[in-house]
């Protein structure tokens, strides 16, 4: 029997906070684990992974272009994965974690979830992360808004850290994702740990994921 089909994909625009200084290639890389790389910087190879120059989506008024590219694909799975049945986003800030084995990824899901996600490191809700990144002005004043409308929702989830997000490539969590950046781009909010706990909200899929620890993945 054919093994699942997995990818794991990631991006960077504008080398973002210098997240690739670690180096692409100095990951461990599984022979059953399909790689993609979606850049701006023609300069960019890898014996690994597969990268695919992609154009910088034009800024908005309350994100820069470089920014909005890397959320657009993060959110909008990209055409050539469909054909994954298990697909992983990881920040390119997080390469040092990327000692995923195949086994260890298709383990996560032998039970009902479908998407698993990490905890965040300190707050348990998008109504808190909201006004800290307001304080710390990370975040669009627009977030004002945005947390008038969400304040008293209680959410039946962890507040998670999108820098990883595992999932059964299915029409339902990519709805979800889609969910995410629609919010983001109809809200103004320029950080997506804001937005996405409100997106499971809204999509009715709470009860559809659970969470993990990169070790978890080792």
């Amino acid at each position: 029997m054919e093994s699942p089909k997995i990818a794991i994909y990631s991006v960077n625009f504008g080398n973002y906070r210098n997240e690739l200084s670690y180096g692409l290639d100095n990951i461990y890389f599984d022979s059953k684990i399909d790689y993609y790389f979606f850049t701006d910087n023609t300069n960019i190879k890898s014996n690994k992974w597969k990268v695919i120059y992609h154009k910088v989506l034009p800024r908005l008024d309350f994100i820069n272009s470089t920014r909005l590219t890397s959320k657009y694909l993060k959110f909008k799975v990209p055409e050539m994965l469909k054909k994954y049945e298990y697909v992983i986003w990881i920040d390119s800030k997080s390469f040092k974690f990327l000692k995923f084995r195949s086994h260890q990824i298709l383990n996560l899901f032998k039970n009902d979830k479908s998407m698993y996600l990490i905890k965040h490191g300190g707050r348990l809700h998008s109504q808190e992360e909201i006004l800290v990144t307001l304080k710390l002005g990370l975040e669009h004043p627009n977030g004002v808004n945005f947390y008038n409308e969400i304040k008293n929702i209680k959410f039946n989830t962890i507040l998670t850290d999108t820098t990883c997000i595992v999932y059964k490539n299915d029409d339902k969590n990519r709805e979800v994702l889609k969910c995410a950046l629609d919010i983001l781009l109809h809200k103004g909010i320029r950080r997506d740990q804001n937005v996405f706990q409100y997106a499971l909200y809204k999509s009715n899929h709470e009860d559809k994921i659970d969470y993990f620890n990169f070790t978890d993945l080792w």
